[in-house]
């Protein structure tokens, strides 16, 4: 079984010694022969082939047909993807990362994988699972301590309960017994703009972190469903970015600068959020979520709101995945150059 050790030499010498190769080649084998007696799933780096192959066990890869289809992920790993006995083996040499260069992607970047992969469908369904990985949970609750505004006190409480917080979480998810608590009413004051002052629906903390945990969970869908030219709610994308590539500012001069005399044009939609129900907003959204779990969640975070609320976390996507058919549709008709940031769109012309 164990041939392949032989390095391909032929062990028929009379006399040699201790230092010689074939002499180091022979303990070779027979250290490992030692260590598949302790461990009958390994399988060595030379003897490893797929399990479609009908070759003997122990053929040279080399020398084994392309059809094998034997992977990475399959040598010396003994079919788990990790090494079990670290650089000891002599083919491996000192270095330990060389041993480890097939290692598993840790739990938590592997829940993270498969929902990136779940938002590469065409449909958001299966979500539910997601909801209930506690990586997931305890991200949207990092990510909404890192983000909201409240109490210094009421933040130092959340932190110091985010064991129990995030298994209640876990438990109202899991039971579907998740009942948001009414929000609070209130004025948001535009910097600058006294005129635009706005009126908010403010959710507690805790309904805070449940709607973090669903943008975290749909997000990275929604937002590839939006135009290119969108500048607000998109990571590195803004109307300040410190990349040039997605300034909002710097691509709207770099425009200007190279067409003199052309017209433009910038549209705002008045009172957007306060005109714009919610029965509309979610019936965009379910023609892309069919996940029974993700929309019944959905619907119990929005049952106090008529109108999308201005406040919250999910606030944002709602309303640039609401308009982004007319988005496309002024990108198909027109060959005008365009900038979206919110609910304000910025056109022009030759």
């Amino acid at each position: 079984k164990w041939n392949a050790f032989a390095l391909q030499t032929q062990i028929c010498h009379p006399k040699r010694s201790e230092g010689s190769p074939i002499a180091q080649n022979k303990n070779i084998r027979n250290e490992i022969l030692r260590l598949t007696a302790q461990n009958d799933n390994y399988a060595g780096a030379f003897a490893v082939i797929s399990g479609r192959n009908t070759e003997p066990i122990g053929k040279i890869l080399t020398s084994c047909a392309a059809s094998t289809n034997t992977t990475d992920g399959s040598a010396a790993t003994g079919g788990q993807g990790r090494c079990d006995y670290g650089s000891s083996l002599p083919f491996w040499g000192n270095d330990e990362d060389k041993a480890e260069s097939n290692a598993i992607a840790t739990e938590k970047e592997a829940i993270f994988k498969e929902l990136e992969t779940a938002n590469s469908k065409r449909k958001l369904k299966n979500l539910k699972r997601f909801f209930l990985n506690r990586y997931i949970i305890e991200a949207g609750f990092d990510r909404t301590m890192q983000r909201t505004n409240c109490a210094r006190k009421v933040r130092e409480w959340y932190i110091g309960n985010k064991q129990q917080i995030c298994d209640r979480i876990y438990q109202e998810l899991s039971t579907k017994t998740y009942h948001p608590e009414p929000p609070e009413d209130r004025v948001i004051h535009k910097r600058g703009k006294g005129d635009k002052d706005r009126n908010g629906k403010i959710s507690a903390m805790y309904d805070r972190i449940m709607q973090n945990i669903m943008l975290i969970v749909i997000e990275h869908k929604f937002r590839n469903m939006m135009v290119r030219n969108v500048y607000s709610g998109i990571a590195n994308r803004s109307m300040l970015s410190n990349d040039p590539r997605f300034c909002m500012v710097n691509i709207i001069r770099h425009w200007v600068a190279h067409h003199h005399g052309s017209w433009v044009g910038m549209t705002d939609i008045r009172h957007f959020y306060e005109n714009l129900r919610m029965k509309i907003v979610l019936g965009i959204m379910f023609k892309t979520i069919v996940c029974p779990f993700t929309r019944w969640l959905l619907t119990e975070m929005f049952q106090y709101f008529d109108r999308l609320p201005i406040g919250c976390s999910l606030s944002q996507i709602m309303a640039m995945i609401s308009i982004n058919d007319c988005d496309r549709e002024i990108l198909r008709r027109y060959h005008v150059f365009f900038c979206a940031f919110g609910d304000n769109r910025l056109m022009g012309g030759d």
